[in-house]
């Protein structure tokens, strides 16, 4: 069921990948040269994820507001999020991350709680918007969800058309 769960996150990954992987050069040219700039973090996120217990698919929202520092080759962001996982599970969390301005790849991780007072984790990768993660949730039993989610970057598209000019 995993390796199903997995196979398809994947197939999508990749699919995606292709359509967007002209975005990652724009990324490059937009961000400044010198030293960490802050800035406002402001994400908004919305795709599939599977529990692989069950291999059902679900939908996965979030919106993460904070701060990102902005050099020459990194954006680090760090946000308190909100989370909606399918069926009105919705969850609280601090998340950072750190993503390479030339490759556009980046890598998170994410402490939460769920409305219920179920705590979480969860740890992804990413390249350009597409984003792949892995949470755990200590419900009984232990829940796990794949995801695979298109990130819109609205605070850094902020940054390259309100930020500094000297960049």
């Amino acid at each position: 069921m995993i390796a199903g769960c997995l196979t398809r996150a994947a197939v999508l990954a990749l699919a995606l990948a292709a359509v967007l992987s002209v975005e990652r050069s724009a990324h490059a040219q937009i961000l400044p040269p010198g030293p960490k700039l802050p800035w406002l973090a402001l994400d908004v996120e919305g795709g599939v994820a599977s529990l692989p217990r069950t291999a059902h698919w679900t939908f996965l929202g979030r919106v993460g507001a904070g701060l990102s520092l902005i050099d020459r080759y990194y954006v680090r962001s760090f946000t308190l999020q909100a989370m909606t996982l399918g069926r009105g599970r919705q969850a609280i969390g601090l998340g950072a991350e750190i993503n390479a301005i030339e490759s556009g790849l980046g890598a998170s991780a994410a402490a939460m709680i769920s409305l219920d007072g179920k705590f979480g984790a969860a740890a992804g990768c990413s390249f350009s918007v597409l984003h792949l993660e892995a949470q755990v949730h200590a419900t009984d039993p232990v829940t796990v969800v794949v995801a695979l989610t298109i990130r819109a970057p609205l605070g850094l598209i902020g940054y390259a058309l309100w930020g500094p000019k000297d960049r």
